[in-house]
């Protein structure tokens, strides 16, 4: 155990400052909080005998401003407000509270005094074990911990800068350009702590403030996500990076949540439209992005069953098309009302209107004849290839029997190019005309980007001559083909 000793200088200034009894001690006193003040102030006290009752007595908390104001307006005078600002003593220190014990200070009175100006230190294990070998009692032990465990602590957050942090609901202030903000006397124990930041999601976490210590948190502020706002029609399927988002509602909308930042992809189909598509969509934190996804109304289809050879006008325009040799032509159209015209050699002229629907086929069967003959029983079958080729390509036509043409370019040797043109005359009738054979004239039509070609010329023997003519450019053009040999069950010839 510890010899007791003198009174130290230290001790002795505590004592004069906190007056001690110098007989027997007098019980303690405990000192006065707000309440009390208050309510003796508001009871018109004498205000001398109450600022003698502070300085006897001391106060249990700080006097704020707000507090000073508020009794001054219930009657305090200076010599109150005086008192009350030293009253609250400077807490004591780890060798102050020893001084207590070992001087000879009664255990109530030491309590006491812990308890009206508090410690500036934690206590461990250690010193409280140190208090008890000094002759402290179990009174003043359990006084000075709970002491420490209600000296404030500091928070130091650190996070984005500029961010502003909330504790415990009550703004605490806004970190400093490198993100740091420290927030001092924080009462020991929990507390909710909030950082929140523009753009960025809000941090959230409950922190442990340990009495007397500086508790250090690192709070990293994620980005917010974004929202995409997809108007298209309504009951449009939405996918965003490939993946269904579900579709649009009755006003032709839906918002997607939870986007995260940067570029994405979108994509909506709709019935009736061409699908939209966006590669580079952006999505900015905590923002809405609106997407305009309306496709283009997908066209309808028109199948038109008529006479071989037949030129086809839409809609009254001045480029008519060919009838195949199949007698089947089909066209792109906008969805709505149309009108078409046939013109057919040997038949009247046909006229007549119809609908198309975004996205169907529309079939029309206007009267016809089958294929023409060209000539009463003159018909070629024949494969011919042009002398020259024409862009690193070989030109080809074939003549049936059955009046029907067809001709393409090709790099592919002859043998090859016959068996393609074989199985595409058996598998439809794309890019495959009526001829017309008049002696060794013939005449066929054909189809440009931008309406009729219109080939004419003459056969003599196994040579085909003949001239093209665009009929919207008038552009011309003169061809030479030659036969070729197909083996003993084709010839050349007029039958």
């Amino acid at each position: 155990m510890y010899p007791r000793f003198r009174l130290c200088a230290g001790l002795g200034a505590l004592l004069i400052a906190t007056p001690l009894f110098a007989q027997a001690p007098a019980p303690p006193q405990k000192p006065l909080n707000k309440e009390q003040v208050m309510t003796l102030v508001s009871a018109g006290m004498d205000n001398e005998q109450l600022a003698k009752r502070i300085e006897e007595r001391g106060i249990d908390f700080e006097p704020t401003d707000d507090f000073i104001a508020a009794l001054r307006k219930a009657g305090a005078q200076d010599v109150v407000i005086h008192a009350l600002r030293p009253a609250k003593s400077e807490p004591m220190n780890r060798q102050q509270v020893v001084q207590l014990v070992a001087g000879g200070v009664p255990g109530e009175r030491a309590t006491a005094l812990v308890k009206q100006r508090g410690i500036d230190f934690v206590p461990d294990d250690t010193y409280l074990e140190t208090l008890r070998v000094a002759g402290a009692d179990e009174a003043l032990v359990a006084a000075v911990r709970e002491a420490g465990g209600a000296i404030p602590g500091q928070l130091q957050v650190a996070t984005a800068s500029n961010a502003e942090v909330y504790l415990d609901g009550v703004v605490a202030g806004h970190t400093d350009p490198s993100g740091n903000l420290t927030i001092g006397k924080v009462k020991p124990g929990p507390h909710a702590l909030r950082v929140s930041l523009a753009t960025k999601k809000d941090f959230e976490q409950s922190v442990n403030v340990a009495p007397g210590a500086v508790n250090k948190v690192s709070a990293a502020l994620a980005d917010l996500p974004g929202r995409i706002k997809v108007s298209s029609l309504a009951g449009a399927e939405v996918y965003l990076d490939n993946a269904d988002r579900g579709k649009t509602d009755a006003s032709g909308n839906l918002v997607l949540e939870d986007v995260t930042p940067g570029s994405h992809s979108i994509r909506v189909t709709a019935p009736g439209r061409q699908e939209y598509t966006a590669a580079f969509v952006a999505a900015s934190a905590g923002q809405e992005t609106t997407v305009q996804a309306f496709g283009q109304a997908l066209p309808g289809t028109v199948r038109v069953r008529a006479t071989p050879g037949a030129e086809i006008f839409f809609d009254n325009g001045p480029i008519p098309m060919p009838v195949h040799a199949c007698g089947d032509y089909t066209a792109k159209l906008p969805p709505g009302s149309h009108t078409v015209r046939l013109v057919a050699r040997g038949q009247a002229e046909y006229q007549g209107s119809f609908m198309l629907e975004s996205g169907k086929e529309t079939l029309l069967t206007p009267p016809r004849v089958d294929l023409p003959a060209a000539s009463p029983g003159r018909h070629v079958d024949q494969f011919f290839r042009s002398t020259e080729p024409l862009n690193g390509q070989w030109l080809y036509l074939r003549l049936y029997p059955d009046g029907a043409v067809t001709y393409n370019g090709s790099q592919k040797p002859p043998a090859e190019v016959v068996k393609d043109f074989e199985q595409d005359k058996q598998n439809g009738c794309a890019n495959t005309w009526v001829y017309y054979l008049q002696g060794s004239n013939i005449q066929f039509p054909g189809e440009a980007m931008f309406g009729i070609i219109d080939y004419s010329g003459f056969l003599k023997g196994g040579t085909l001559t003949f001239d093209s003519v665009e009929r919207n450019t008038g552009y011309r053009r003169h061809w030479e083909y030659q036969a070729i040999g197909l083996g003993p069950s084709r010839h050349l010839g007029l039958r």
